[in-house]
């Protein structure tokens, strides 16, 4: 099994924006999302964002190998048209990460250690 890196565009998902808010005396710059227009599901304690990821016929320009969609409740995908499956957004994709090698050469202890 792989491990993968992602990249979500969080602008893409719905009732979504970016905005100046204050806090305190500093203004910060924020990503703000409208919960009930986003699709994504929540309680009191969390916010989810449910994806789904497929894998692309050849890898694209940047060496992504997946393609990522928001993911919908299934009856609001059942009461849509074709067309708007289709035009629902790209927010991402993935590829695989690249592992290193951690074989390191053995060193030599360093004696002159402050303590």
């Amino acid at each position: 099994m792989s491990n993968f890196s992602q990249k979500i565009n969080l602008m893409k998902i719905g009732g979504s924006l970016m905005c100046d808010l204050q806090f305190g005396d500093k203004i910060e710059k924020c990503y703000v999302v409208k919960l009930d227009e986003s699709g994504m599901f929540y309680n009191d304690k969390s916010v989810y964002l449910e994806a789904t990821a497929w894998e692309n016929k050849q890898p694209g320009q940047y060496g992504d190998t997946h393609g990522i969609k928001q993911k919908v409740k299934k009856e609001t995908f059942q009461a849509m048209t074709d067309e708007q499956r289709k035009a629902m957004p790209y927010i991402g994709n993935m590829r695989p990460l690249q592992q290193q090698d951690n074989a390191q050469q053995p060193t030599q202890p360093d004696n002159n250690l402050p303590y």
